[in-house]
């Protein structure tokens, strides 16, 4: 197996390597019930598991990968006529809020 190693430190490498795996995999299914995805366990929840593991048993030394999901783009309000008139040289909240406070009158006359 390694050249060099005696038995029994390989032994204790083999050992540490399967709990350290299947410690990860545990980690992955845990995600994947939390999460109710997929029946399997695919590379991106091992990636989670593997990552989970590192920061608990090697919390100072945990090789770290940044995740930053992308960021959703807020979609762009549709305005009437009358609403883009009524807004005109309004800006970012105060738009939003007027063009609320706009289709809210209208919805409380058609009823």
């Amino acid at each position: 197996f390694c050249i060099g190693i005696s038995d029994s430190a390989q032994a204790i490498l083999q050992h540490f390597l399967i709990s350290y795996v299947q410690d990860a995999g545990r980690a992955a299914a845990d995600v994947r019930k939390s999460l109710g995805t997929s029946k399997r366990i695919d590379g991106s929840l091992m990636r989670l598991g593997f990552e989970s593991t590192n920061e608990r048993l090697f919390p100072p030394l945990a090789p770290r990968s940044i995740f930053q999901p992308e960021a959703k783009k807020a979609k762009k309000m549709q305005l009437t006529e009358q609403e883009q008139e009524a807004t005109q040289g309004l800006k970012g909240l105060e738009k939003v809020q007027a063009v609320k406070k706009l289709r809210a009158k209208a919805s409380s006359e058609k009823q």
